[in-house]
């Protein structure tokens, strides 16, 4: 099985800004993000995505992924 994962070139504008969030290290920052959306939105692509985004930046520290 393999884990969904956003389509090259897609939801640049949402990974992007997920991007910045994560490399903003100011205390006044919020530590969480919360994803919502319904049902086949995309969010756990969105997660998968910037997981493997970090990843491969080497800033990866800990993810998580449900799967039903």
């Amino acid at each position: 099985y393999d884990a969904p994962k956003c389509h090259p070139n897609t939801r640049l504008g949402v990974l992007d800004e997920i991007m910045d969030w994560l490399k903003d290290i100011q205390n006044d920052s919020p530590r969480t993000m919360w994803m919502r959306g319904a049902a086949g939105a995309g969010k756990s692509a969105i997660a998968r995505t910037i997981a493997q985004m970090c990843e491969d930046a080497g800033r990866l520290s800990s993810s998580f992924f449900f799967s039903r």
